[in-house]
């Protein structure tokens, strides 16, 4: 039922490309660069999962991250946006604690499915008011102006749950579904805001006629950085180790649950998802920040 409700997504882009007006532009012949090197990255990250080469995740990414960064310096794109990507990626790749945050959400603070779907779609479509409303805002703004508010705002946000963790929600007589409601719908809009500025440079930035390609590997890399974010989550869960309460099928327990790790998890992920991206403001987009 909900992937066949998700065929709704792409049915609105289908819509949109049908009725919007686009700007004509020139027509320009096939980039071989990109599409070859795409069909040989596509090939070679296939061979790497079917023979199951040890370390895949980490070759596949790596192989990546280089492809991608190839193609666009083909496409020559400007310093500023390749300060601007630099930035971002860092950004995006921030590890977060991992799944025993929501391990710990269900089996002690009793959020159940039911509610967990609840925060999930709160937060999709907060997310989306918050960018419709945010983006002309946003859009006028430097790059490392948005994202220094950001990052702030977003380890701002990240206190309530590390917060609830060591009980202050008790201290203070609160409900934990209320405060975890509360912060959800206030900082959901966060994620989809930090792509507004790096779209709009690209729209203004980019060649007459290499939008759509420019765009298509843009996405690419952002979507890196998710992939390196979600690697310094699995390596930092081999450092702090989160379990959850396991029984076999004669219900006798074989792992016991222990959460003494996400609080520290917690803590660590919201200090280098403050540190690194305002390190890499400073460093790349400094001048653009002071107007120099």
């Amino acid at each position: 039922t909900i992937f066949t409700l998700a065929l709704f997504i792409p049915l609105v882009s289908i819509t949109g490309a049908i009725f919007v007006k686009l700007n004509p532009v020139p027509r320009t012949p096939i980039n071989w660069w990109v599409l070859g090197g795409g069909i040989a990255f596509s090939t070679f990250a296939i061979s790497v999962g079917f023979f199951n080469i040890p370390y895949c995740q980490e070759i596949v990414f790596a192989v990546s991250l280089t492809t991608v960064c190839f193609l666009l310096y083909r496409m020559g794109m400007t310093k500023l946006l390749a300060y601007s990507a630099i930035t971002l990626f860092l950004y995006r790749a921030i590890p977060g604690p991992g799944p025993g945050v929501s391990w710990w959400m269900i089996d002690v603070l009793k959020f159940d499915e039911a509610f967990q779907g609840t925060l999930s779609q709160t937060g999709a479509i907060c997310g989306l008011a918050g960018l419709f409303i945010f983006r002309k805002y946003i859009t006028e703004k430097p790059i490392a102006f948005t994202l220094i508010w950001l990052t702030i705002a977003g380890t701002i946000f990240s206190l309530p749950t590390i917060g609830m963790y060591y009980g202050i929600h008790t201290m203070l007589g609160l409900n934990a579904k209320t405060v975890a409601f509360v912060d959800t719908t206030i900082a959901a809009p966060l994620g989809q805001l930090s792509m507004v500025p790096m779209l709009a440079l690209i729209a203004r930035t980019c060649q007459t006629g290499h939008a759509g390609t420019t765009f298509a590997l843009m996405a690419s890399l952002m979507n890196l950085a998710l992939s390196a974010g979600a690697l310094g989550t699995r390596y930092l869960n081999h450092i702090w180790i989160v379990t959850r309460e396991l029984k076999n099928t004669a219900g006798v327990t074989v792992t016991y649950a222990d959460y003494g790790n996400v609080g520290i998890l917690m803590i660590i992920t919201t200090i280098i998802g403050l540190i690194i991206p305002l390190a890499a403001i400073y460093f790349f987009l400094r001048k653009s920040f002071t107007g120099e």
